[in-house]
């Protein structure tokens, strides 16, 4: 008897896959513990200490905007029960959804487009600043990204699928993702958007089955509410709150920013008018780097007729990603009168906007000769420049509160430090048992202070601040003596720049975060009288 041989299960272009993977994934995991944050003493302070009540208190409630966010507050809260209270802990959440995102365009890329093509999307969005940092702390734009995410692609899915194999429950998850996309950021409502207009202008499949997308997306939603309702007695608690959280006027910050004769507003962001920043937050910002000139260049590429060799339903697949990105970006920017405009807030369209340049790039790879080499040339060129800008991205925007704990473990007494920075280094001396080594008491004679010399300079900067007389005490004097300081490192891009003279012609806020955006942190002993 004769058995026939076990098929080959393995091959050069498996192998080099792999290969390639490994090779991206490692470089990602590198990256992403170069750029990490851990914490970054803003809205995440907020997340946290929800996620530390909900263990405290449960069930809980949360009577701000950030604490109701509770696809974001609820896994903090099991992920800080379950392993502790670390920075693992929190790191977790975020990275996991972070991780999600990715997984969802590979499989949706690799199976719609090709292996290739989902391995330079990754390379695309995984390098920049904007997307790769914001995984290393806690946030809103990694898991309203996931969700947003995971909601149109599985609708995609299903409206790509041929009649006979598609399944309601594509419909479905789809629906309880823009749900919880929303629970998370009302700015989802660009794809609730999105999805309206695929019923009325091509729904693409019978009109009926886009109400089991949406039962799907309103049921998650209603459950907030109910839940809400019954704890607190307003049905209408969360709508309440969101409605009257913050009041942005964009026009008035704009003429703050004319009026002190600067370039950057109060969020670190180039502004000049109210409709030309959007355009500059995706072609004059760090945070994305050179991505949007490649999926401008692909567009246009594409337009002219570099995308004969795709299938139909890898067009209407493009089409649908395409659609939903610009929708998105277009959404976002007629909202920037009442919205801080952040790059942040565009990760969305750069996300489904990126399958252009990603599979332009996988067919030029393809295709050999000339158009490889320009392939390869333009993809290694993008990862050097982001990994410059990457190299300037600021990873520790609170560094005088990352380092009160260090100070304070440094000496026997206890540190006065001012309540705005006592609030920001709350969770980091939490986290490592030094509460009791700070305290917000005003300063006298023979204590040890933090100073601070641009305190009020900079709560006058902001309007959530109010300066107070008690500010003034942290401002060093004359005759306060220094005990020691912690100084930030200058970047190497700072001092390369400095060294060729191209600092003298870069206006000095561009220069200044670009070489150190941080001030040292110093500790004093105030003279006794």
């Amino acid at each position: 008897m004769t058995t026939k041989p076990f098929p080959e299960v393995t091959s050069r272009p498996v192998a080099i896959a792999a290969v390639a993977w490994i090779a991206v994934l490692g470089g990602i995991a590198a990256l992403l513990a170069w750029r990490w944050v851990g914490l970054q003493g803003s809205d995440d302070n907020t997340y946290i200490q929800t996620g530390l009540d909900w263990i405290a208190d449960f069930p809980s409630v949360g009577n701000s905007h950030w604490a109701l966010r509770y696809p974001i507050v609820l896994p903090l809260a099991a992920s800080l029960a379950v392993f502790g209270e670390s920075f693992f802990s929190v790191g977790v959440v975020t990275a996991g959804y972070y991780a999600g995102t990715n997984i969802l365009f590979v499989w949706f890329i690799a199976r719609h487009f090709d292996g290739l093509t989902a391995i330079i999307w990754v390379l695309l969005i995984n390098l920049l600043p904007n997307f790769l940092v914001s995984a290393t702390y806690v946030n809103t734009d990694v898991p309203e990204l996931f969700f947003v995410s995971a909601s149109l692609l599985t609708f995609a899915h299903y409206a790509l699928l041929p009649e006979a194999e598609r399944s309601h429950r594509w419909l479905i998850l789809s629906g309880i993702a823009a749900g919880l996309g929303f629970l998370v950021r009302e700015t989802t409502l660009a794809l609730w958007l999105f999805l309206g207009l695929c019923f009325l202008v091509r729904p693409m499949f019978a009109r009926w089955r886009y109400f089991v997308l949406g039962a799907a997306a309103v049921a998650v939603v209603a459950s907030q509410s109910v839940y809400l309702g019954l704890m607190t007695g307003n049905f209408l608690y969360r709508q309440q709150i969101s409605l009257h959280h913050d009041a942005v006027d964009r026009s008035a910050e704009l003429q703050r920013v004319a009026q002190g004769g600067e370039l950057v507003d109060t969020e670190g962001v180039l502004s000049v008018n109210v409709f030309l920043d959007p355009i500059l937050l995706l072609f004059v910002s760090q945070k994305f780097g050179f991505l949007f000139y490649l999926i401008l260049g692909a567009a246009i590429a594409l337009a002219l007729g570099a995308g004969r060799s795709l299938s139909p339903p890898q067009r209407r697949a493009m089409a649908l990603l395409g659609f939903a990105g610009l929708l998105w970006y277009g959404f976002i920017s007629l909202a920037g009168p009442i919205l801080y405009l952040v790059p942040r807030y565009m990760l969305f369209s750069g996300a489904a906007l990126a399958v252009m340049p990603a599979w332009l790039a996988a067919a030029m790879l393809r295709r050999g000769g000339l158009a490889r080499h320009l392939a390869a040339l333009g993809l290694i060129g993008y990862a050097a420049t982001s990994w410059a800008l990457l190299s300037v991205e600021n990873v520790e925007p609170y560094f005088a509160a990352r380092r009160i704990p260090q100070i304070a473990g440094s000496v026997q007494e206890k540190v006065h430090v001012d309540a705005r920075l006592f609030a920001r280094a709350q969770l980091d001396l939490r986290f490592s048992g030094l509460q009791n080594r700070v305290t917000t008491a005003p300063p006298g004679p023979g204590d040890l202070v933090v100073g601070q010399p641009d305190l009020v300079r900079e709560c006058e900067r902001s309007k959530y601040c109010t300066v107070t007389d008690e500010m003034r005490l942290y401002q060093p004097r004359p005759d306060w003596q220094e005990i020691f300081r912690v100084e930030p490192e200058r970047r190497w891009i700072g001092r390369l720049l400095q060294a060729i003279g191209a600092d003298r012609w870069m206006p000095r806020p561009i220069f200044r975060k670009i070489d150190n955006p941080n001030d040292p942190v110093i500790l004093y002993r105030i003279p006794r009288a």
